[in-house]
């Protein structure tokens, strides 16, 4: 057996065993809503009510809901997802189930009881019915996923998002220092790796670190795997620079919601000054789409909300490698 048809066996195999669990279903002309206001918990319910429908269908039978969060350090606050914005979504899902919701997250350096005090989770949401879980200390299913004609990646992947039914990435956006910008794709994916030193408050998540085409690659292809069922984008602010945790924070006032992972983050990647096919996994949805993962090409996405796409966009400025991060085009050709 080669590499790739074992590569394609192992993702079978894997899909096999989780996916008696539904996968979303992505339509050819997804819905992203964008809201500007001046309230970041009224800009997140307002964004999911305008797919209210769309995600009541997709949520209402499921058992095992996860809100992945971005808790990169247990320290940085302007690296983390605000817990308004969790909040706003957990009041919008509870309206269609009466399930426990998780919050899970395998925080780079520090852990989830440390974000949780000092981002003042335990405080805004000590009377709504949750579990906390640090993926660091769960259980892991080794995965492996193409990413040359001759290479395979071996991961570690926690088992809970894995076993989720229903996942909902929440993430603010920001650049980043080695797939450009990290938004919802990237928060809940890399955040649901996890490395051998991660018992030990550090999570150097293993192979996914191997160079610009090999992160993009890697990410594309747990897509496939475990994917986002609803993606939720914290954009009241956006961080510019030396982005995921050391850039500076911008005002925007938005916030973004879609059950097409692809499409929101595409369209974040835009409303950012970015171009989504230069943002190598972005990149790979449009051009590898059998069967679809979703899309991210903007004439193909509804926009519903209360702004002007074109007048809204910005021009924040990239990491300082933004230019070494475009690299990742020279793997094509491998």
């Amino acid at each position: 057996m080669t590499k790739r048809a074992a590569a394609s066996f192992v993702i079978m195999n894997n899909e096999a065993h989780y996916r008696s669990l539904r996968q979303p279903t992505f339509m050819p002309n997804p819905k992203v809503s964008i809201i500007k206001g001046n309230n970041r918990y009224q800009n997140i319910a307002d964004s999911l009510n305008l797919i209210k429908n769309e995600v009541q269908e997709q949520i209402q039978d499921k058992q095992n809901i996860i809100i992945k969060p971005n808790f990169l350090y247990d320290d940085k606050p302007n690296a983390a997802t605000n817990v308004q914005a969790v909040k706003a979504t957990i009041d919008f899902v509870q309206q269609f189930t009466n399930q426990q919701i998780t919050i899970a997250e395998a925080p780079f350096s520090g852990t989830v009881e440390g974000a949780v005090k000092n981002f003042n989770y335990d405080k805004e949401l000590a009377d709504y019915n949750i579990k906390y879980l640090d993926l660091n200390e769960e259980p892991t299913e080794d995965i492996e996923v193409p990413v040359t004609e001759n290479e395979l990646a071996k991961l570690k992947i926690a088992k809970p998002i894995l076993e989720s039914d229903f996942r909902i990435s929440v993430c603010p956006p920001k650049t980043h220092d080695t797939v450009i910008l990290t938004l919802g794709i990237k928060n809940l994916i890399v955040g649901s790796i996890i490395s051998k030193d991660a018992t030990l408050g550090h999570n150097s998540r293993g192979e996914i670190h191997g160079g610009y085409y090999k992160t993009n690659k890697i990410l594309f292809e747990l897509l496939k795997i475990i994917p986002p069922n609803l993606t939720v984008i914290d954009a009241w602010q956006v961080m510019e620079g030396d982005g995921p945790s050391h850039g500076q924070m911008a005002d925007m006032g938005l916030a973004l919601a879609s059950l097409d992972p692809a499409a929101v983050d595409s369209v974040m990647a835009y409303l950012m000054g970015f171009d989504p096919d230069d943002i190598g996994y972005l990149y790979f949805v449009g051009a590898d789409c059998n069967p679809p993962l979703g899309t991210n090409q903007l004439d193909k996405i509804e926009i519903i909300g209360n702004i002007d796409l074109q007048l809204e966009r910005k021009k924040f400025e990239p990491h300082p490698d933004y230019e070494r991060q475009l690299g990742w085009r020279d793997g094509l050709s491998s």
